[in-house]
């Protein structure tokens, strides 16, 4: 089960990106911004294809695609992120566990879990990978906003590192 206050930054910064298409390159917009993001994805020439979507202060969105049976190495995001597959299926491997990763299971991967990705045989796999860069300073990236019952951070608490990794 994910932590609520988890679900509430992700469901805030997923509600404000209307997911229509559009948008030939990634978009960088403020967190007060409604975007459109282009979800055409990258045609896997290898292994595999990536491109970045969309960024703000709160969420980056890349785009992957791995071909069938490729895989994505082991590594870690130092923040929260959400694995969703629009098509195609797959195992998410983590350190003592796996789990599915198809059109109706998305894998929550808590701040520096070590996880690689493996594409089933038969077609592509492909995944947004929602990095969470706010979620550490309040719901949706809004400092100081706390969700009921818990305390609000600290005024000046250090902000969250964005991801740089190929992949997210």
């Amino acid at each position: 089960m994910l932590h609520p206050r988890l679900v509430s930054s992700l469901t805030a910064a997923l509600l404000a990106l209307p997911l229509a298409s559009g948008c030939a390159t990634a978009r960088t917009a403020s967190t007060d911004s409604v975007a459109s993001v282009d979800l055409s994805w990258p045609e896997a020439q290898g292994p595999r294809a990536h491109k970045d979507a969309f960024q703000n202060g709160a969420v980056k969105m890349g785009l992957i695609t791995l071909s069938p049976g490729a895989e994505l190495p082991e590594h870690s995001v130092p923040l929260p992120a959400v694995l969703l597959a629009s098509s195609g299926h797959g195992t998410v491997k983590l350190a003592k566990e796996s789990q599915p990763l198809d059109s109706i299971h998305a894998v929550f991967l808590p701040p520096g879990s070590k996880h690689s990705v493996i594409a089933a045989e038969g077609e592509p796999l492909r995944i947004a990978v929602v990095v969470l860069k706010g979620a550490a300073a309040g719901p949706a990236g809004h400092p100081g906003h706390a969700m009921p019952g818990e305390a609000a951070p600290a005024a000046g608490a250090a902000a969250p590192v964005a991801c740089e990794h190929e992949g997210h």
